[in-house]
């Protein structure tokens, strides 16, 4: 099933057009324990009232893309939202490619990257 599809499931299901982005400002590495709580408490609070997630590098980097990150994932899956990473892939092919790989294999629905890219699909 397409992105797209996926998308308007959601948004249905949902009774909600609406996508959160969960861009955090930058939280110091020694704070960063915190973050993983922080995002499930906003999580909790506004799910019924969203289609989906966006989260960006300030979120993913200080969680691991395996740990915290697929934790939220997880969750976000759960409450029958989709997972967007906002990765702004921007390179060549084979290194797209493996951004994606990670990025999927996380649990991600979809991922921002440049239109350009030539591994790009509608």
């Amino acid at each position: 099933m397409s992105f797209k599809v996926k998308m308007q499931e959601a948004a249905e299901s949902k009774i909600s057009p609406i996508v959160l982005a969960l861009d955090f400002p930058y939280e110091a590495p020694e704070n960063r324990s915190n973050v993983l709580a922080k995002a499930q408490k906003i999580l909790k609070a506004v799910h019924p009232y969203i289609c989906a997630v966006k989260m960006n590098h300030h979120l993913v980097l200080p969680l691991g893309t395996f740990d915290g990150v697929q934790q939220l994932v997880e969750q976000i899956r759960g409450q029958g939202l989709m997972a967007i990473m906002d990765a702004k892939v921007n390179d060549i092919g084979n290194t797209n490619q493996v951004i994606a790989d990670y990025y999927y294999a996380a649990g991600f629905d979809a991922l921002i990257a440049n239109p350009s890219w030539d591994g790009m699909k509608a």
